[in-house]
């Protein structure tokens, strides 16, 4: 192409830069529906999913449509996204880390939630039931057994099914070929019914197919290397679902690259981005493992800033060549920074005519929003009972009485969600329950102070460990109960150091339910604790956390 048909565009920012640069590409497949139009943008994997969603939402805006996942795409993008990435993809490792029992609550979240394996409709309900149960199991790796059992109680029998014969497939030697361990995933995916029967959209088929395409890159590597354990064998096939994967999309219209280089094709239209000071021409990247002076001696690529600014003009000039249309942009401003272009664009390159950014449909929908006053309804009334909540009811009401309703009312509470170890809520309890219990046994700061350091520990000991058998239960594993015993000993001994420098007391009462009404409201309280100190009361509550003294200052 001639200078003439370059233009060079300042944007104020990268986001304005990619809009542009899009509107611009979207003008110019319309006036040339059969050419080949394209873009570069550095660093593309790093940004891919935003550059993707905002291909679809300017380029093809009917991909934002409800099932149009099969449509055909006008654009591509390279630098395609991890094969682990893909969601049937990450469904089939995490079915083989199930099954061989190294599955966390996430792990097995996802499949009981997938629509990608046998059954998953007719159990959608029962398969929910059962995954809300499991938030209530402390997040230690799951095993595939007690799952079934718990499916069986839930109605998903299907899927109790599928697990042991999932768990049967793996079964077998601890060390095995390559090949072999590839046989035994294949089956229990297969077992699990991976995936799914129809449903699937090109692009996940597609993935699918390659994921196999690895399980036999597995068990070629029998030849060259010797018997591993389930773990090697998982961890190679991790490795290899995390190449990139590129689904076959057709001859789009426009492509997306992510390198500054040339495209290697004749274009209808081209623009480049991202053309600042600093990323044009390139550093200087002298190969690290071979010496300085046999690069330079050999003019090998980016050895020398010299051989970087000239391969830099080369190409430069080389997509002026390439393109009917070209565009080389920069943003003015990145990262909170002023910028400036680079030097090697053309100095004869025509600034580009700023345009209107073309109609979208999340601006559209944003531009079309009114304002509502809703009526100022109140709620059903409350049945004559307590209400739900406690102390806390009265907490949620000054802060949104919406939220006080939603969540009291109507039941309107976030799923637990597991954590490693044991959760506060249950840390809470346990330390309740074990104070409880040492006050009742020692009823004033008499009987502590008459304890031998040897008594009181035991006595602690006892306490926590009837706490901790009725309250955590067998499911949160021996090392989990056992770091959680020594923090209730240590929390409780520490407690009780300061109980001894305090003034003489007795404890009067320990968890007394109390029955309150405000407002014509009943409602229920707990009181932690009440000593008596000469003829003062003194109100006792625990926290297991921090506890900011100022929330109790001022009104």
């Amino acid at each position: 192409g001639a200078s003439g048909d370059c233009r060079a565009y300042g944007a104020p920012d990268p986001e304005t830069e990619l809009d542009a640069m899009l509107d611009w590409l979207r003008e110019a497949a319309l006036a040339a529906p059969a050419g080949l139009h394209a873009a570069i943008v550095p660093a593309l994997a790093e940004r891919r999913q935003a550059v993707e969603r905002a291909c679809a939402a300017v380029l093809q805006p009917t991909l934002e449509m409800p099932g149009a996942a099969a449509e055909e795409r006008v654009f591509d993008l390279a630098a395609g996204a991890p094969l682990e990435a893909w969601p049937v993809v990450a469904t089939a490792l995490a079915a083989i880390d199930c099954a061989g029992g190294r599955g966390a609550f996430a792990a097995w979240s996802g499949l009981l939630r997938s629509p990608l394996l046998a059954d998953a409709a007719t159990e959608a309900a029962a398969r929910l039931r059962l995954e809300r149960q499991l938030r209530e199991i402390v997040p230690v790796p799951v095993a595939p057994a007690a799952v079934a059992a718990l499916a069986r109680q839930h109605g998903a029998a299907a899927f109790a099914s599928a697990v042991d014969a999932a768990v049967a497939a793996l079964a077998g030697p601890a060390q095995r070929r390559a090949g072999d361990w590839a046989l035994a995933f294949g089956r229990c995916l297969a077992a699990l019914g991976w995936p799914a029967a129809g449903g699937l959209a090109s692009d996940e088929f597609q993935a699918a197919e390659a994921f196999g395409e690895r399980l036999r890159q597995l068990a070629q590597q029998e030849r060259v290397t010797a018997p591993f354990s389930w773990a090697e064998a998982r961890a190679e096939l991790g490795r290899l679902a995390r190449t990139p994967f590129q689904p076959e999309r057709g001859e789009p219209g426009i492509l997306i690259l992510d390198s500054l280089e040339l495209p290697g094709l004749q274009l209808d239209s081209l623009w480049v981005s991202g053309l600042t000071a600093a990323a044009w021409p390139r550093p200087a990247a002298a190969d690290p493992f071979l010496p300085l002076d046999l690069q330079r001696q050999l003019g090998m690529p980016g050895a020398t800033p010299e051989s970087a600014l000239a391969e830099a003009r080369e190409i430069t000039a080389g997509w002026v060549a390439a393109s009917t249309r070209l565009v080389l942009s920069w943003p003015r401003r990145e990262n909170d920074t002023d910028v400036e272009a680079s030097a090697l664009l053309p100095k004869d390159a025509a600034p580009l005519a700023q345009r209107p950014p073309a109609p979208r449909r999340e601006r559209a929908w944003l531009a079309a929003v009114t304002l509502e006053t809703p009526a100022d309804d109140e709620a059903p009334a409350l049945a004559p009972e307590a209400a739900r909540g406690g102390a806390r009811l009265l907490q949620l009401q000054a802060a949104c009485p919406f939220r006080a309703f939603a969540e009291l009312r109507l039941g309107a509470e976030e799923l637990p969600e597991p954590a490693v170890g044991v959760d506060r809520r249950l840390r809470g309890i346990v330390l309740h329950r074990a104070l409880e219990r040492f006050w009742q046994e020692t009823a004033d700061q008499a009987a502590l102070l008459a304890l031998l350091p040897l008594q009181r520990g035991e006595r602690v000991a006892a306490c926590v460990d009837a706490a901790l058998e009725r309250e955590l239960g067998p499911a949160a594993g021996t090392r989990a109960g056992r770091l959680e015993r020594e923090w209730q000993l240590l929390a409780i001994g520490g407690l009780l150091e300061l109980e001894c420098e305090r003034p003489p007391f007795s404890v009067l009462e320990t968890e007394r339910q109390l029955r309150g009404e405000l407002g014509g409201l009943p409602f229920s309280l707990r009181v932690d604790r009440v000593d008596g100190v000469g003829d003062s009361r003194i109100v006792i509550d625990y926290k297991t956390g921090r506890s900011e003294l100022a929330h109790w200052r001022g009104a």
